[in-house]
């Protein structure tokens, strides 16, 4: 069963899983586990005491029937927290699997934004499509999916799909294509179903679409045919007959003499090599046209009925179905990004954390006039730039909230310069023209810092063989309210910024696109956009309270224009400047601190600052080892814990601390937080929050202020 190297194969296997795993066989003992399966499973014979609380018992009974019985199970159970539990047979083992998960009311609301996200992009299709969860429950479903159907929207939802389809089988898996009969206002009709799995927060949606089955015969009234129909030769795709939606689908008012008109020479032989291949073929044949003027037309092809050289050809347009799936793979694919952003900027923080401190430590023994201080504040210095691009990666990846301050924009500029010049290097040339007394905006840094790199990046795709990007900046007082592209900008002082190129323009028919979503003007290649850059770009400046219009001509240039809200200079910035960890003085201590965190280098340069101000620093590298400490009836003055560790995380270890300690004040360390605003709200009520990375002196005055918080309580 479980060999030597296979045991070896499946614990690497376990140990690259990010959550708790663990392998047992059918006698229930415990094979092989991860570190964090070990800690949560544990190698007693119920895996699952970890669920101390369940909101319903009978969830218990399911798990435990589950793995007796050696079958596959999972699910979603609720106690303290939210848990999703996967168990599967394995090589005559069970395999068990325990992720924690936000609270169910969080995936609700995270399901239901996504949910409206899918629905901005479904609802005025006119494919009929619909959402539903997977037990086949009506999610939503789009206007052409009612019309078809002749029933109401009020009267579908939460409703089974199986209700309105007639099939044999519908199933729920990731891709499927399911023959089915629906009963429409105009009588029983064949349609066919294509559904594909979307994989959300809160568990998988499937979205499917209906494509009607033509008759393989047609009768007559071709005229009145619903679809776009032509009658042509198979010999040289010369046109004979069409009908009113055939001219209407390819904008053209009279009957082409051949297809070679509509579409591309390559796109021709292509058609012509499946009708001589194929003369007559029922069903649908997808296929992808390109028109001469460069427009992709995506359909499905059949032809109806054939002679020797003669044919009834039908298309049907599935166009915007097949831009809906690219977009929702776009999507998924930009949310994986920034679970893997996200990822590595939390590791990267805790690096940065622990080289942060040992140079405030260095700089402890070497102040200012010894020969290294230079070069360790020119350490610091790097190493807040690199805490800067950290920032920005939890931005994009929405692992943290945005910081907005007051932000001087002569020195903002500064420091944006030599970035964006290096954006556009080597071809293009960067001129910056701005004076010195321009005021203060409000917003995240380094949002927009991803504002101006992307206008950099357009402008530069935009002159292929090289060409001025120029960069002005000026106050601006607008007395009334005036337009200001689709919006009306009201009266108020802006900093004016425009942004302008001397490339190939944008055409006035793509102009009033160009902040929507998913819409890019880029050939398709490895460097193709993703179409998500310009509508960001709308939305930061939106977010930030200004105003944005472009203004294009072909083969001359394209100037961006934006306003933001303009704050007098003699308005402070909030950021302020970490004092010396040596003006730092906390009071007195009273009894030792527990420190938790899984990195070493953090606990050792954390326990020695600590030290340096005279506490005594108890270490440890889990959660457990933590809870023993606790239970050993020692006194503990304070707790600091990271948030993300093996097994138990910083937050469940502070919520069980506090059930035995109601007292004893705690603070959270994170490179990250999913639950950052959660965290934030709890301030001064259960515990304090630093982000990493941090300077010594941002964690001495953190923890002064809780000492001195505490001993006025």
């Amino acid at each position: 069963m479980f060999g030597k190297n296979k045991l070896l194969r499946y614990q690497k296997l376990l140990e690259a899983f990010a959550v708790a795993t663990q392998v047992r066989r059918f006698d229930n003992k415990v094979l092989i586990s991860n570190e964090q399966g070990a800690v949560l499973f544990g190698n007693g014979e119920n895996p699952f005491l970890f669920l101390k609380a369940p909101k319903n018992p009978e969830d218990i009974k399911k798990l435990q029937n589950a793995l007796w019985q050696h079958s596959r199970l999972t699910f979603q159970i609720e106690d303290t927290g939210c848990w999703k539990i996967h168990l599967a047979p394995l090589d005559k083992a069970m395999f068990l699997s325990a992720e924690k998960l936000p609270p169910l009311d969080s995936l609700k609301d995270a399901q239901q934004s996504e949910i409206a996200l899918f629905q901005n992009l479904i609802q005025n299709l006119t494919t009929p499509l619909y959402l539903t969860d997977i037990t086949g429950d009506i999610i939503y479903v789009n206007k052409a999916f009612t019309e078809l159907l002749g029933i109401p929207f009020e009267q579908l939802i939460n409703q089974k799909i199986s209700t309105f389809l007639e099939c044999t089988d519908l199933q729920f898996v990731p891709v499927s294509e399911m023959d089915v009969s629906l009963t429409t206002p105009q009588g029983v009709c064949p349609f066919v179903i294509h559904q594909h799995q979307i994989d959300t927060l809160s568990g998988p949606l499937f979205c499917g679409t209906l494509q009607p089955i033509f008759a393989p015969k047609l009768e007559t009234g071709t005229h009145d045919l619903p679809f776009p129909y032509a009658r042509i030769t198979v010999s040289d795709l010369s046109i004979l007959q069409t009908n009113a939606v055939f001219l209407e689908s390819f904008h053209t008012k009279t009957t082409p003499h051949k297809l070679s008109d509509l579409f591309t020479t390559e796109n021709c032989q292509k058609l012509s090599d499946i009708l001589h291949k194929q003369t007559a073929f029922f069903g649908e044949l997808p296929i992808e046209l390109m028109t001469p003027d460069g427009n992709t037309y995506h359909a499905y092809i059949g032809t109806c009925s054939s002679s020797q050289n003669e044919c009834d050809l039908y298309f049907i347009n599935i166009t915007q179905r097949k831009q809906l799936e690219t977009q929702i793979v776009q999507a998924h694919k930009m949310q994986a990004m920034g679970q893997l952003t996200g990822g590595i900027a939390h590791d990267f923080n805790n690096i940065l954390t622990a080289i942060m401190g040992f140079t405030d430590l260095l700089l402890q023994k070497h102040p200012s006039g010894d020969s290294s201080f230079a070069d360790l504040m020119h350490i610091k210095g790097n190493v807040q730039k690199a805490a800067g691009l950290v920032g920005q990666l939890l931005t994009f990846s929405r692992k943290t909230p945005t910081q907005e301050h007051l932000i001087s924009v002569h020195d903002a500029f500064v420091d944006l310069t030599a970035l964006l010049q290096r954006a556009i290097a080597p071809h293009c040339r960067l001129k910056m023209d701005y004076k010195r007394h321009l005021g203060f905006i409000k917003m995240d840094i380094n949002q927009l810092t991803q504002v101006f790199l992307n206008f950099a990046v357009n402008g530069k795709d935009a002159m292929p063989n090289g060409g001025e990007l120029t960069i002005s900046l000026s106050k601006e007082d607008i007395k009334k309210a005036r337009p200001c592209g689709s919006d009306t900008m009201p009266a108020g002082s802006y900093v004016k910024m425009m942004i302008s190129d001397t490339g190939t323009g944008i055409q006035a028919d793509i102009l009033p696109h160009i902040f929507d979503p998913f819409f890019t003007t880029k050939k398709k290649s490895s460097q193709s956009g993703t179409g998500l850059g310009l509508s960001t770009v709308y939305g930061i400046i939106h977010s930030a309270g200004g105003f944005i219009k472009v203004n294009s001509e072909p083969n001359v240039g394209t100037t961006f224009t934006v306003y933001l809200p303009r704050f007098e200079e003699n308005v402070h910035s909030s950021v302020t400047i970490s004092p010396d960890i040596q003006n730092v003085f906390l009071p007195s201590p009273k009894a030792p601190i527990l420190l938790v965190d899984d990195e070493e280098a953090i606990r050792t340069v954390t326990a020695r600052a600590l030290r340096t101000k005279g506490f005594e620093v108890i270490e440890v590298g889990n959660a457990q080892e933590a809870i023993q400490q606790l239970q050993s009836g020692s006194s503990f003055q304070l707790l600091i814990t990271d948030m993300v560790m093996p097994g138990m995380d910083g937050e469940q270890l502070i919520q069980q601390a506090k059930k035995h300690f109601p007292q004893l004040p705690c603070l959270l360390m994170s490179g990250y937080s999913d639950s950052f605003e959660e965290h934030t709200a709890h301030k001064g009520k259960n515990f304090e929050f630093i982000s990493k990375p941090f300077t010594l002196a941002d964690l001495l005055t953190t923890v002064k202020n809780i000492l001195e918080k505490d001993k006025e309580v």
